[in-house]
C-alpha cells in the first residue's frame, strides 16, 4: 500500500512541476495585439469570481491582479459628456510596452482580453478631463 501511495505522490509532484515549468515558459511568451479579443467580463483572480470596479479620475491609476492560466479581460467606459477617454494598459514586464484603450463616446464601453500569465498590470486614466469606468476580470 506505501508504494501505491508514493507512486501516487511522485506523480503528483510530476504534474506540478511540469504545470509550473509550462506556466514559466509563457511568462516569456507575448500575445500580439491582432491575437487578441474583446469578450464578455470574467472573475479577476483565482480567489475572486466577481468581476471589479472602480472609476478612475483623469490622471487616476491602480494595479489589477491577472489570471494565471487563461486571459484576463480589462472594460473601460467613457464616463466623460463630452471628451474622449483613453485607459493606458501595461503589464509589470520590463519589455512589455502599453496599450490603450480609447473610449470616445459617452458611455462607451470597450474591452480587451489578454494573456499576462498572473503579472500585475497597471491601468492608467491619460484622459485629459474624462472619468473612466474600469472593470477587469
Amino acid at each position: 500500500m506505501a508504494i501505491n501511495i508514493t507512486s501516487k505522490r511522485t506523480h503528483f509532484l510530476s504534474g506540478l512541476v511540469m504545470c509550473a515549468a509550462a506556466g514559466a515558459a509563457l511568462l516569456g511568451m507575448a500575445v500580439p495585439a491582432s491575437a487578441a479579443t474583446s469578450q464578455d467580463v470574467r472573475p479577476a483572480g483565482a480567489d475572486s469570481r466577481r468581476a471589479a470596479s472602480v472609476v478612475l479620475p483623469p490622471g487616476g491609476r491602480i494595479t489589477i491582479p491577472t489570471w494565471i492560466f487563461g486571459n484576463t479581460q480589462v472594460c473601460a467606459t467613457n464616463l466623460g459628456p463630452s471628451t474622449p477617454g483613453r485607459l493606458e494598459v501595461k503589464a509589470q514586464l520590463p519589455w512589455a510596452g502599453p496599450e490603450n484603450i480609447d473610449v470616445p463616446g459617452f458611455v462607451e464601453r470597450k474591452c480587451i482580453s489578454r494573456f499576462w500569465g498572473g503579472v500585475p498590470v497597471d491601468l492608467t486614466n491619460v484622459s485629459s478631463s474624462s472619468p473612466v469606468l474600469v472593470e477587469h476580470n
